[in-house]
């Protein structure tokens, strides 16, 4: 049965990732926050006797390149477990060459051996996404990429997996902070209109900043959170510095 997974699983990787737009990208890059800020503002101002609909969110093009690439630089699900159910050969897209200098194309696999991928470190490869894979740039994905990949189940990322063992709640994941895919009307009707504005509520009413004297450093586990260098307690932590914005 699903039910466990329906009722507690993706709470914590969800709210992760928001945590991690908000404080490593947006509060570090205050232009881009800005820039969001004012494309939400317009929004409100082309429709102002309505509320946004989930169309009008879908057409904020930075507001979505920002969500995506926070879900790269920062996948808070860094490995896909794997079994193999029946002895295979793993083909490779790009050959291997090991220490003694052999040429490897696939590796072999027996039933039941454990594969473990490491999906943040394909949404930080230079050979897909460029030769500044390691920085949080939302533009690259306004922009033609060099290479054309088809990889997982959103935007080429490996965040959700693929195929048909790909993650089952990645829609609800989008969605929850908001989304730029068409999914059914009745997923739509029923979840999209409050979940999918909770970005750009938060981005259009407050301010964030890094806090002053605190370094936050990465902690991979089965979850990727953030956590304090020096904290005496183990417990994930994501101080913000909050600003409500007064709207004129």
């Amino acid at each position: 049965s699903e039910c466990s997974a329906f009722i507690v699983a993706a709470q914590e990787t969800t709210a992760s990732t928001m945590a991690w737009m908000l404080f490593e990208p947006l509060s570090r890059n205050p232009d881009v926050q800005q820039a969001i800020h004012q494309e939400i503002l317009e929004a409100r101002a082309r429709y102002p006797d309505r509320r946004l609909t989930t169309k009008d969110y879908d057409e904020l093009p930075l507001l979505n390149a920002a969500f995506k690439e926070s879900l790269r630089c920062y996948t808070v699900s860094p490995y896909v477990s794997r079994m193999a159910s029946c002895d295979d050969v793993l083909p490779l897209a790009e050959p291997i060459v090991t220490t003694d200098g052999r040429t490897i194309t696939s590796i072999p696999l027996k039933k039941g051996q454990s594969v473990e991928v490491a999906a943040h470190i394909y949404n930080r490869n230079p050979a897909v996404w460029g030769e500044d894979a390691h920085v949080w740039r939302p533009a690259r994905f306004l922009e033609k990429m060099d290479k054309q990949v088809s990889l997982g189940l959103y935007s080429s990322l490996a965040t959700f997996s693929g195929g048909v063992r790909g993650c089952i709640g990645w829609r609800f994941a989008c969605v929850v902070i908001f989304l730029d895919h068409k999914p059914n009307a009745h997923l739509r009707e029923n979840s999209v209109m409050e979940a999918q504005a909770l970005a750009a509520e938060l981005i259009e009413n407050f301010r964030f900043e890094p806090p002053e004297d605190l370094t936050i450093r990465r902690a991979p586990g089965l979850l990727m959170t953030a956590k304090i260098v020096g904290q005496k307690d183990h417990q994930p932590h994501m101080p913000l510095k909050v600003t409500p914005l007064i709207h004129t």
